[in-house]
């Protein structure tokens, strides 16, 4: 079976194929995909944010391994992660408090 990554959209938290935490994805600029400067016309794995001076991955395109290197690399990278991604494996993780 494939490694797959898990995106938990309530905790905004990536985790690895074992559950633990690879990244809390968060963007304080809540700048969308589309307003990101890059080429508009092609499937494009990266563009720049103007605000923060960082790039933004796409996961799309992105293998498990190349998800979790990019994180070690650099743990401030920037994703660009959608619900319907075949790699990426959409899971809310709810804690009952008593």
């Amino acid at each position: 079976m494939e490694k797959t990554v898990e995106f938990d959209p309530i905790h905004r938290v990536l985790r690895d194929a074992e559950g633990q935490t690879l990244k809390k994805v968060y963007c304080p600029k809540r700048k969308s995909w589309s307003t990101l400067a890059g080429d508009t016309d092609a499937q494009t794995l990266k563009r720049h944010c103007d605000s923060c001076d960082k790039s933004v991955v796409d996961t799309a395109y992105l293998s498990y391994d190349e998800i979790v290197e990019a994180v070690k690399h650099d743990p401030q990278v920037c994703f660009r992660i959608r619900s319907n991604q075949d790699n990426i494996i959409v899971k809310a993780r709810y804690e009952i408090s008593r």
